[in-house]
């Protein structure tokens, strides 16, 4: 620098998270003089910046009354953390967006609730790190709040699609996968009724029989059989469904089917 008449320099390579003095002094043809040295160190720091949009927001699931909404983080964080994030939305032909959460959000995925059912409403995310709020993200499509329209699908376990056959006193037990939306009624039928109105076997009574000689004697009583409605028992979650029958007898055998209804079919 010397003979040069600048008053500003950058000075490159410096550490980050370093501590250095600096000085300057002025020279002349005549000569050099005293050095001015700044008062306090300069601490060498990254430059923090507000941080990108986020990208990829994206809005799934809707039902009656909510929303999933996803995203991505920005591509640049401004030389800092991401705090977390804010969510905005904007009814169809709304003026302005509103923010959703209260406080930020520190993950990728935000469910939104209390919707209107019926309504059109578009979404879009932006990052906050230590220096400040990013612009906004690009908004999603106009999405409309709904419950899924879905009619019931049934499938039953592997283990039962070539048939099932069991000793006597062995459990039967048939499980089948539901989905439909709304989530269907589930009724187990056998030979195309109600399994749970499948009525009562009343027990024989003993028939009298006259054998040669005079003599009556009763015939060999029919043993009591507890009814199938008293050995069944159901498992039931949402998307799965049970029955079992235990102390399985003879007269248990029939077509076992299983219907799923909702009011879309």
């Amino acid at each position: 620098m010397s003979g040069e008449n600048i008053l500003t320099y950058q000075v490159n390579d410096l550490k980050l998270n370093e501590e250095y003095h600096f000085r300057v002094k002025a020279v002349n043809k005549v000569g050099s003089g005293p050095f001015l040295e700044l008062r306090n160190p300069v601490i060498t720091m990254e430059v923090k910046q507000k941080p990108d949009p986020p990208i990829d927001v994206e809005a799934h699931d809707p039902t009656a009354n909510s929303i999933t909404l996803t995203w991505k983080p920005p591509v640049s964080d401004g030389g800092c953390a991401i705090t977390g994030y804010i969510l905005e939305s904007i009814e169809k032909d709304g003026d302005r967006f509103q923010r959703i959460n209260p406080s930020l959000v520190p993950g990728f995925t935000y469910v939104v609730k209390d919707l209107k059912e019926g309504k059109e409403y578009q979404f879009r995310v932006r990052a906050e790190n230590a220096a400040g709020v990013s612009e906004p993200s690009r908004s999603t499509p106009l999405t409309m709040i709904a419950a899924p329209v879905e009619k019931p699908k049934v499938s039953l376990h592997a283990r039962l699609q070539p048939g099932l056959c069991i000793r006597k006193g062995e459990e039967i037990r048939l499980d089948a996968y539901i989905s439909g939306a709304p989530y269907p009624t589930v009724t187990w039928l056998r030979n195309n009724e109600d399994i749970k109105n499948v009525p009562e076997k009343k027990p024989v009574l003993p028939i009298l029989k006259k054998k040669k000689g005079g003599k009556v004697e009763p015939e060999e009583p029919e043993v009591f059989v507890t009814p199938l409605h008293e050995r069944l028992s159901y498992a039931v979650k949402k998307g799965e469904t049970s029955i079992m029958v235990r102390d399985s007898i003879r007269t248990d055998h029939g077509r076992f089917c299983i219907q799923a209804e909702n009011s879309h079919g």
